[in-house]
């Protein structure tokens, strides 16, 4: 399924587990979340062939000098990716991809094993490898050899948020997410789906929406009342425990909505 590497390129490959930003466009539909990561590329001459690993619906964004990249290739094991910043004719996108250990630093052949399977595959030896989560990442310079990829991820740390941004609900965004929300214009991005973009922000970005325009009130940490009639709830909240949602009299719950509370029964009088 890859290209083959052709002329000087310089193969790297980037596994990013867990990005760490949102993209404010989906590759999935409205209701699941689309995550977004930057690769910037420093100046030279040397033609760059890079293959990146998402686990989830991922935007690549190329910067930097991005004009050396005469090949990206977007891996994933989910059923969309993406990449902006480069001519279509340069983008391989694999979604539905899942070939490659989760964490390359696992064991220590892990990282050997997958360039010299990489070798096979593009015809060329894996000159570096980044094994982290990471919003930005700069290559060649953050990249290491496979044979000296450290055994320890490297952690990053979150930037500061902007003022108010540290009290409920959006505490737990500054460790699950980072990088915050990025916005990206649909119609750059090259994609194995359609691109569009969100009506209601994902995760906390949307849960601070409906909560200023009053369609959802907080009732204790994590527990919300939905005033209004909404269309949906932000992308990645209508499921799991992380947050729960109750309906005042009279709402219908939105369309993506699936966690309901569990309330205990009414006591029942006895004669």
């Amino acid at each position: 399924m890859f290209p083959r590497a052709a002329g000087q390129e310089e193969v790297f490959f980037v596994n990013a587990y867990g990005v760490g930003a949102l993209s404010s466009v989906s590759l999935v539909g409205q209701d699941e979340v689309t995550e977004t990561a930057e690769i910037v590329v420093g100046p030279g001459e040397t033609p760059l062939y890079i293959v990146a690993l998402a686990r989830s619906p991922t935007i690549w964004r190329v910067t930097g000098d991005a004009k050396r990249v005469t090949r990206f290739v977007a891996m994933s094991p989910a059923k969309a990716a993406g990449v902006i910043g480069l001519p279509k004719d340069a983008v391989t996108l694999l979604p539905g991809t899942n070939c490659i250990s989760n964490r390359l630093t696992d064991r220590p052949s892990a990282a050997q094993a997958t360039a010299v399977a990489f070798e096979d595959a593009i015809g060329s030896p894996v000159r570096g490898m980044i094994d982290s989560p990471r919003v930005s990442m700069k290559l060649p310079s953050d990249a290491t050899a496979p044979e000296k990829t450290p055994g320890k991820r490297t952690a990053v740390l979150p930037p500061p948020m902007p003022p108010r941004w540290d009290e409920d609900p959006l505490k737990s965004l500054r460790s699950r997410r980072p990088g915050g929300l990025v916005e990206i214009d649909a119609a750059s991005v090259v994609a194995s789906a359609d691109v569009a973009p969100y009506e209601v922000p994902p995760l906390e970005f949307g849960l601070m929406k409906l909560l200023q325009d009053g369609s959802i009130e907080a009732n204790g940490r994590q527990f919300y009342t939905i005033r209004k009639p909404i269309a949906r709830l932000p992308a990645g909240l209508g499921k799991g425990n992380f947050y729960i949602f109750d309906l005042a009299p009279g709402i219908e719950p939105p369309s993506n909505l699936f966690n309901r509370p569990r309330l205990p029964p009414l006591p029942t009088s006895r004669p």
